[in-house]
């Protein structure tokens, strides 16, 4: 046997009598014994930096929560195996994120000797419990979701911050409101991790945030991954992963809407104004957005193809079927209708019908149109509305405006 592989053997022995150690002590303590007592022995193992001894116990406890579940009412039965493991689950991460935080962020190596002056040597500077932390923030990690914005999830997030961020120079006379709980326990102890642990707190966030879906870009709402990336206090290392995984999941797709949204937005050089007149800028925008979902909703009543009912189209049937040229057959305004909105509570309505159309059909659109405007404002009663029906090469023309 090689000096490698006797290394690997009694590596794995010893993982394997620390896993064989921790259940003995959990199985031979009686059953109602407390949870202080078993954390005296987690203190133990994790005072000594000893990682495989403190990840079988870490085994351990989740056995101890989940034989200590509690079932609501109406919980046994056939899913009580499934309940009870989920709860004791939940409870195992409530109380690893109250002891994550207060383990030791690094222990001390080897002498590194100082040839020229004994007094300036060092020491090796060692990452105690990597594996320990890592299972811990990977199960942490797990409860939170990208396309899950509740304040619940909020704090979940804040939490990797708090565990990553480098609290050493940090003082705060009075903490900011968005901070939670953690980043201030963080804070509080002047927490600094080393890189090995940053690194692994990355990589996890990055498992995480492909944990997801290809972003929709229809969706009016924002988009999840954007969501955090505005969240206060968010590392450069977060907001870095979180844009390139918005990237990839939206594709293409995502970069043609971002161009066209970049282009209506760059006459209002967003990064010169104020945050008043950004302010004012949202409100009109969301003003227009409204209006132009009025002005839909008048045009699917007009024309039914255009909205509901656009199938119509597909199958073949024409703007002037028989039945919409007679006069008084039809609901259904027939020909070109243009829109335009010149401010922000009204807009105009142009209807052009091709010349072969009679005065008389004209004047008969000109009802149908009218008609569906009044029907229209018990709805939307704060627009205005200009309607104008025009036949093509000629004169006539129909107007009336609706307040």
């Amino acid at each position: 046997m090689s000096g490698r592989e006797e290394a690997d053997f009694r590596k794995r022995g010893q993982e394997t009598l620390d896993r064989e150690l921790g259940r003995f002590v959990f199985e031979k303590l009686p059953g109602g014994t407390s949870l202080d007592a078993y954390e005296q022995i987690w203190q133990i193992a994790t005072g000594r930096h000893d990682d495989a001894l403190a990840c079988a116990l870490l085994e351990c406890f989740e056995a101890w929560f989940e034989r200590n579940v509690v079932l609501p009412e109406g919980e046994a039965g056939v899913r009580s195996d499934v309940t009870r493991k989920e709860m004791g689950r939940r409870d195992t991460i409530n109380w690893l994120e109250k002891i994550y935080l207060s383990l030791s962020i690094s222990k001390q190596g080897e002498r590194i000797p100082n040839k020229r002056n004994w007094e300036h040597d060092k020491y090796e500077i060692i990452y105690p419990l990597p594996k320990l932390k890592r299972r811990i923030i990977s199960l942490i990690a797990s409860r939170w979701k990208v396309r899950n914005r509740s304040e619940e999830n909020v704090e979940r997030f804040r939490y990797l911050i708090a565990a990553f961020v480098s609290w050493k120079g940090t003082r705060y006379e009075k903490y900011p409101s968005w901070m939670s709980q953690w980043e201030r326990l963080a804070a509080k102890k002047r927490r600094d991790p080393l890189k090995a642990e940053q690194e692994m707190i990355l990589e996890i966030l990055r498992e995480r945030a492909d944990d997801t879906y290809a972003l929709n870009t229809d969706d009016e709402s924002i988009d999840p991954f954007y969501f955090w990336m505005c969240q206060e206090g968010v590392p450069k290392e977060f907001l870095e992963i979180l844009a390139e995984k918005r990237t990839r999941n939206g594709k293409a797709e995502l970069a043609l809407r971002d161009g066209r949204y970049a282009e209506i937005i760059r006459p209002l050089g967003v990064e010169k104004r104020s945050p008043e007149g950004l302010h004012l800028a949202h409100w009109a925008l969301v003003r227009v957005a409204r209006l132009d979902r009025a002005r839909e909703a008048l045009h699917d009543r007009m024309q039914p193809w255009n909205g509901p009912l656009r199938e119509w189209r597909q199958t073949g049937v024409g703007l002037f079927e028989e039945r919409y040229q007679e006069i008084g057959g039809s609901e259904v305004v027939v020909g070109d209708i243009d829109f335009a909105m010149p401010s922000l509570n009204r807009f105009s309505v142009k209807v052009t019908l091709p010349q072969e159309c009679s005065q008389g059909l004209a004047g008969d659109v000109f009802g149908r149109a009218k008609r569906h405007i009044l029907s229209w404002k018990e709805e939307y009663s704060k627009y205005g509305v200009t309607l104008v029906v025009r036949l093509s090469d000629s004169d006539f023309q129909k107007s009336e405006v609706f307040t």
